[in-house]
């Protein structure tokens, strides 16, 4: 997927991943800085709420799953505005080079 962003065009691509172990969520980001150096970076870890004591998670888990869906909300703003550009043929200088692929 981040791969299919830099190709789109898309300045500074990042692509989410959640992993979901009984009652525990994390969240990974991963992205790429530099020539072939790609991150994958846990962001994230809250306890899910699975019975009614634990409802004090219950915020803390809203709130992280709202700034994710704002980081993702971002990149799709991001990735169709390199869609646009490309439809209408205008040049961009990206940020990452394809050629930092491997």
């Amino acid at each position: 997927m981040l791969e299919e962003l830099i190709y789109s065009g898309v300045n500074e691509p990042e692509v989410y991943r959640l992993l979901v172990k009984g009652d525990l969520l994390k969240i990974y980001k991963m992205d790429i800085k530099v020539d072939g150096i790609y991150r994958f970076v846990e962001i994230a870890t809250v306890n899910l709420v699975i019975n009614f004591t634990e409802m004090t998670n219950l915020m803390r888990a809203l709130l992280i799953l709202y700034r994710l869906k704002e980081r993702v909300l971002s990149m799709a703003k991001r990735l169709e505005l390199a869609e646009l550009r490309k439809s209408k043929s205008i040049n961009v200088n990206l940020t990452l080079p394809v050629s930092w692929l491997r």
